[in-house]
């Protein structure tokens, strides 16, 4: 049996208020002895139970794909690594789901590429192994048929997927079967996507009315112009089409059509903006830089939009921004959408982890890149998350150090943070994304990228100036440790002004009178966050 080596790099361990509850933390994994390739995350009173593909033994004769099941303690300590196939190709969403004790896992064989899908059952230790198969023989032999989400409800269980042809015309199918893995019906309708495009099916999810909604893509050329349309369909158990809807088309592959379903019924599905609803000069941008903004749109159960948002990037003003690719989206208990994956900056082809938050109404709370410091020109991505019981956000993604086959360089991240994104109890969301970068062992003194985004007014001034705080910090403060210091230094960095407001404040004065004329800079610190701001201010 092949020793299992595990290279844990990181832990951040905060307290909370229940000691049963798991702390933040993040690490990393490296399981079976090659590159892994990020993977799925299901939760359990027990800890985490992950799914994850990779190359074994890479470099060497005797590499191969592999997948693995993961089981973690609620620290993220290893108690069960189980490889049980050569390279299983999981869905892309939903890939498992457990029912009572039992765990199902959908993909298809990636190595042989058949026309098979597989249904795995499992239990939490990953050690009691059976499959069900299912043959698509009305497709011709060079046909492959992909694996995209399952959803489970009540006794039947939903599997959608799509095949992939070398023809232009492609098929989504809807597969149902009971738990036992016997066929009960299948759909693949061809009404609503037209058999004669590209129709990429994506996700799938169950919505609050008892229905299901799909989400895919359809792909046409004309005259030399690519036309990408995103299509949702609405289906009850039967199939029984209940409504289905068109968002814009682009002229670019964008983002893939992910979902999640609000509490209401309605639908948030995310897609790309296009590019003729641009000014010119944004316009010409996008085309330049080959960026893809992302948007998020609001649909209720009857088909129509309720809001849409473009997820601009607010760090480079004047350009669209770097490319944020959305993999996966759930819904909070409260109502928000929690989303993840890679937020990719061309001009320095940097490519980090990333998650967002919206309020359900559609208005961006905060979003968060992270970095591994040991590696920052790594690249890395989040490929799915849940929500855990008191609120924290549980995330699983991938660290490539190497980009990709060569040598043992990419992990397993899983991550840990509280329900603002952060590992720090309380932290505040910027009207900016942030950029956290972790060390090897991380306490509140080495979190020191972290920026508190404050508003300095007016600057230049005479007389004083007036330090504003972002307002969610302030209505969402509280503890012990609340309260602001803050520090003005000359350009040639001695300090020559200081103070601390005790208490938790939307905005503060500081007079300048008694300084000279000249450049200063300002530092502003949330104390017990270690959330710091430096600006520039101007006594003239």
């Amino acid at each position: 049996m092949r020793k299992l080596v595990i290279f844990v790099f990181l832990i951040l361990m905060l307290p909370i208020k229940t000691s049963a509850q798991s702390k933040p933390f993040s690490r990393f994994y490296n399981l079976i002895n090659g590159n892994e390739y990020g993977a799925k995350l299901l939760l359990d009173d027990k800890g985490y139970f992950l799914l994850t593909n990779g190359i074994c033994d890479p470099g060497t004769g005797n590499s191969k794909g592999c997948t693995s099941t993961l089981t973690l303690d609620d620290e993220g300590e290893v108690s069960n690594n189980h490889i049980f196939v050569n390279w299983l190709m999981f869905a892309s969403n939903n890939a498992i789901q457990k029912i009572n004790d039992t765990i199902f896992i959908y993909g298809r064989d990636y190595i042989k590429k058949e026309k098979i899908w597989y249904v795995y059952r499992t239990n939490f230790e990953g050690d009691s192994i059976e499959l069900f198969t299912y043959t698509f023989a009305d497709f011709e032999s060079n046909t492959i048929v992909a694996a995209e989400a399952m959803q489970i409800k009540d006794d039947y269980i939903y599997l959608l997927g799509r095949t992939l042809s070398i023809v232009p015309w492609e098929q989504i199918i809807v597969l149902k079967i009971d738990k036992r893995g016997n066929k009960v019906k299948e759909e693949r309708f061809h009404s609503i996507a037209n058999p004669y495009q590209i129709n990429t099916a994506f996700d799938m999810v169950q919505t609050a009315d008892g229905n299901f909604v799909i989400s895919g893509r359809s792909i046409s050329k004309h005259d030399d112009h690519r036309n990408i349309e995103p299509f949702i369909i609405k289906f009850d158990e039967n199939f029984d089409t209940l409504w289905s809807k068109r968002l814009n088309r682009v002229s670019e592959l964008s983002n893939e059509p992910h979902l999640t379903a609000f509490h209401d019924g309605s639908v948030v599905v995310s897609w790309g903006l296009f590019s003729g609803d641009l000014s010119e000069k944004l316009r010409t941008l996008h085309k330049i830089h080959e960026r893809y903004p992302s948007m998020l749109y609001n649909i209720d159960k009857d088909g129509g939009i309720v809001w849409s948002d473009t997820l601009w990037s607010k760090a480079i003003k004047g350009s669209l921004g770097p490319q944020k690719r959305i993999i996966k989206m759930i819904t909070a208990d409260n109502g928000d959408i929690i989303g993840c994956g890679s937020y990719y900056e061309s001009y320095i082809r940097r490519k980090w982890g990333w998650i967002f938050r919206y309020s359900p109404d559609g208005n961006m709370l905060w979003e968060k890149k992270y970095e591994y410091k040991k590696y920052p020109n790594s690249k890395s991505a989040f490929f799915d998350l849940k929500e855990a019981d008191n609120g924290d956000i549980v995330c699983t993604g991938e660290l490539d150090i190497n980009e990709g086959w060569r040598g043992n360089d990419s992990y397993i991240w899983l991550l840990r943070v509280d329900s603002m994104g952060c590992f720090e109890k309380g932290c505040c969301p910027i009207d900016t994304i942030q950029l956290i970068t972790v060390d090897s062992i991380v306490t509140t003194d080495t979190l020191n990228d972290v920026s508190l985004d404050i508003i300095v007014k007016p600057n230049p001034t005479s007389n004083r100036i007036n330090v504003f705080l972002p307002h969610m910090c302030a209505i969402n403060y509280g503890g012990e440790s609340s309260g602001i210091t803050w520090q003005i230094f000359d350009r040639v960095g001695r300090k020559v002004k200081s103070g601390a407001k005790l208490q938790r404040v939307k905005n503060f004065y500081i007079s300048v009178l008694d300084l000279p004329k000249g450049l200063y800079f300002l530092k502003v610190k949330d104390r017990g966050r270690n959330m710091v701001s430096v600006k520039k201010i101007v006594v003239d």
